[in-house]
């Protein structure tokens, strides 16, 4: 199963990869050549070189598809969207050119209703925007997060890609999280590789899956292949010392693994085998935390941070050592911009650039700690941006999200699709978990990891009812 999902099939990959090789080396020309010519200013390259690399990509549906989840790990923003999210875009629109006979049915998802509900509320807040016309911009983070989700629905038609996909996703992770331990070895300081910030729940994604992997593995040297993966993630994860990643990855864990125990007859596990298994996943992970201590002992000093919140927080310079402190400054003024509009809140996307109407902590601290900055959390953000009413239907919303991968994951038959939704599922519920401690899903990288992961549970659960008619189908011939 290891072989299919990180190195499947290489010489038919390869032969299939090989048509897309010109355009590899078009794009690097381009790219080079444009940093030459704008004096290494990278924002003017990125634009001069869009329109050769866009054509080229939309008549490569495919070559795109498979550059999505390297792209969560390119660190910049044109624009004000991520690229990701560029990326995105590129997929939706080649999809249109190459598959043009595609039916619209092709395209609707379990959660439009909901989702379509919350995206009107998102539409009626911005009237109420410092920036309107800004807000309407922003507002297509969205719009790429349902479009990506559609097309993944409608295009992918076997769950190898899915496997392939995911594998892609995991390799740049662990290229990562190595990246991470080197850096932390040799710096002693909080770092996250070369993707950024974000890694932390890239990583926390990848320890979810890599658990559930070892977990289904047919094989035990399979099942050490991805215990070995996540212990790498967990080394990682552990230097960027960010505490509400651990606290997502953990219940993340928690709960799939609860779960599976609750239901191990229905996945097919003994009660003594999965004892076992639990032991030694414990035992890896054990591993993996006494690794990243000897990395870096003062890994987990952020944890005596939070414990000295209220003790001298604020140096004599007036600098706020403590992050949950910077947040409050943030949620103060959050609470104080929704208390003024609580109907419609003050805008969607609007928080970054209306908090200055709104603060009432000193202009310093204003400044330093809050100016231009989102709120830190996925639930206050809606809030503060579309009220009530918007409160109440993402509240909708998510637990439509969180319902369907659960009944998702219980209406599999074959072990194969139990594994993959289980997979999938449990990457999804990672995503409505960190909703608690960050805003990120909402825009940039986050909002597009989110729809990857779940479209491509959309995919395997229209692939399994598809297989479903095929054996009823089947039946009524025999």
């Amino acid at each position: 199963m290891f072989a299919q999902l990180v190195i499947p099939s290489l010489s038919p990959r390869l032969r299939e990869l090989r048509e897309y090789i010109p355009h590899c080396i078009l794009f690097n020309l381009i790219f080079l050549c444009s940093l030459f010519l704008f004096d290494n200013k990278v924002y003017l390259a990125v634009l001069f070189a869009a329109l050769p690399v866009c054509i080229v990509a939309f008549l490569n549906f495919k070559a795109v598809l498979y550059f999505l989840p390297v792209s969560l790990f390119l660190n910049f923003n044109p624009l004000g969207f991520s690229a990701s999210e560029w990326i995105a875009l590129s997929l939706i629109v080649s999809f249109f050119v190459v598959y043009r006979n595609i039916r619209w049915s092709d395209l609707t998802l379990p959660i439009f209703v909901p989702f379509l509900l919350y995206y009107l509320v998102l539409m009626l807040s911005t009237v109420k925007s410092a920036n309107m016309v800004l807000s309407l911009c922003y507002i297509n983070h969205y719009l790429l997060f349902i479009g990506l989700m559609a097309i993944l629905s409608a295009v992918l038609v076997d769950e190898e890609t899915i496997l392939r996909l995911l594998g892609t996703y995991l390799v740049v992770v662990a290229l990562n999280s190595i990246h991470v331990i080197i850096e932390a070895t040799l710096s002693g300081k909080r770092v996250f590789g070369f993707a950024g910030v974000m890694f932390v729940d890239y990583v926390g994604i990848g320890i979810v899956f890599s658990v559930v992997l070892s977990l289904f593995a047919a094989r035990w040297f399979y099942r050490i292949v991805f215990l070995s993966f996540a212990v790498l993630f967990t080394i990682a994860l552990i230097l960027t010392q960010t505490r509400t990643a651990w606290a997502a990855t953990l219940l993340a864990l928690f709960i799939m693994i609860g779960f599976i125990a609750i239901r191990r007859s229905y996945f097919g596990f003994h009660s003594g085998a999965f004892r076992r298994l639990i032991v030694l996943l414990i035992v890896f992970l054990g591993i993996g935390l006494s690794a990243a201590f000897l990395f870096n002992p003062h890994a987990m000093g952020r944890f005596s941070d939070l414990g000295n919140a209220s003790e001298a927080d604020v140096t004599e310079t007036g600098v706020v050592k403590n992050s949950f402190v910077t947040r409050v400054f943030i949620w103060h003024t959050a609470y104080n911009a929704f208390v003024a509009n609580p109907i419609l809140g003050i805008g969607a996307y609007a928080f970054p650039f209306s908090s200055q109407y709104y603060y009432t902590i000193s202009k310093y601290f204003y400044k330093a700690y809050v100016a231009k900055l989102t709120p830190h959390q996925t639930f206050i953000a809606v809030a503060v941006e579309t009220g009530v009413v918007g409160v109440a239907a993402f509240l909708l919303l998510w637990i439509s999200i969180l319902r369907y991968i659960f009944k998702g994951m219980l209406s599999s038959v074959t072990f194969e699709e139990k594994r993959t939704a289980a997979v999938l599922g449990g990457g999804v519920l990672y995503c409505l978990i960190s909703m608690f401690t960050t805003d990120a899903w909402l825009w940039g990288h986050g909002i597009i990891l989110f729809g990857f992961t779940l479209g491509s549970f959309f995919v395997h659960e229209r692939l399994k009812h598809h297989r479903e008619i095929d054996a009823d189908i089947v039946a009524m011939g025999e």
